[in-house]
């Protein structure tokens, strides 16, 4: 459901919140940004400035004519990237369409200016593996966990993670995936690489190819933006499709008092971030600078 507006909309209604309490005064990069409508609300809703990294030619060709990006730079590769740069990175829909993410991550660590935030949206829940993640190219979905162990291993600390697809967008996908029934599994590939090769074609063409071409003509007719708002309660329950997080990297680590262990996340509900240590369980934070 990547190119629904509503659920587009559910995603930026969980950026705002998150990002409601946190001065934001540098760039943002918006990184495999397709359509560029991440980039289009951060510019227009925040008056933030920022940069593109995009690798689809007809992606960047509709950007390059929208004078509303007149001011930010158009990347091809992330070796482009300059170091220590941004204050915001946001990649929606991305990491599940690389096939090494958990790299990705580690460099755009690099890319973020101290104390800089990481959003990302991303399909999880294998479980929940449908035709359309082979019609979008997706390689993989995560489960929140491993998720969680990918960002803390490539250093960031989690400030939230929540899944804003519960209930309504699960089902509503659920429902879609039964009422159009098809099959776009990959062809039979000769090798990884010709795999690897056709999921990156559909991966490019994504942006401009929805999956969902007939949804229900009621679906057109409901109040979405009432919606979003009443699913805010939900999104601890991680049980639908995708799943949002925000980091933050940080020049100082937390530590447990008692036996020293770095703490790991564990929940987030208003604002305030609940960790214990792995190992003895305590959830006395000793925050420790610059380690």
């Amino acid at each position: 459901m990547a190119n629904f507006t509503p659920l587009k909309n559910r995603f930026l209604l969980e950026l705002d919140i998150s990002l409601s309490d946190i001065p934001l005064n540098g760039r943002f990069l918006d990184y495999g940004c397709g359509s560029a409508d991440v980039a289009a609300h951060l510019i227009q809703k925040h008056k933030l400035k920022g940069d593109l990294l995009e690798v689809d030619h007809s992606s960047c060709q509709l950007i390059r004519e929208n004078p509303l990006f007149n001011d930010c730079q158009l990347y091809a590769s992330s070796d482009e990237l300059p170091d220590s740069s941004y204050d915001l990175i946001v990649l929606f829909d991305v990491l599940e369409h690389l096939p090494q993410p958990e790299q990705v991550l580690k460099s755009l660590y690099n890319k973020l200016s101290p104390g800089g935030k990481l959003a990302i949206v991303i399909p999880y829940r294998q479980s929940t593996w449908g035709w359309d993640d082979d019609h979008y190219g997706h390689l993989r979905r995560w489960s929140h966990t491993e998720l969680q162990q990918a960002l803390e291993s490539s250093d960031f600390t989690i400030i939230q993670m929540s899944d804003p697809t519960f209930p309504v967008y699960g089902f509503l996908r659920w429902l879609m995936l039964r009422l159009q029934n098809k099959s776009q599994s990959p062809h039979v590939a000769v090798n990884q690489n010709e795999y690897l090769e056709t999921m990156r074609q559909r991966s490019k063409e994504s942006p401009h190819n929805n999956a969902w071409k007939k949804p229900p003509k009621l679906i057109n007719y409901l109040p979405w933006t009432l919606i979003n708002y009443l699913t805010l309660p939900f999104n601890k329950m991680f049980k639908g499709d995708e799943i949002f997080s925000l980091s933050i990297k940080q020049r100082s680590v937390d530590q447990c008092s008692h036996c020293r262990r770095k703490f790991n996340y564990l929940n987030f509900y208003n604002s305030h971030v609940l960790r214990e240590c792995p190992k003895c369980h305590s959830k006395h934070l000793k925050n420790t600078r610059d380690l």
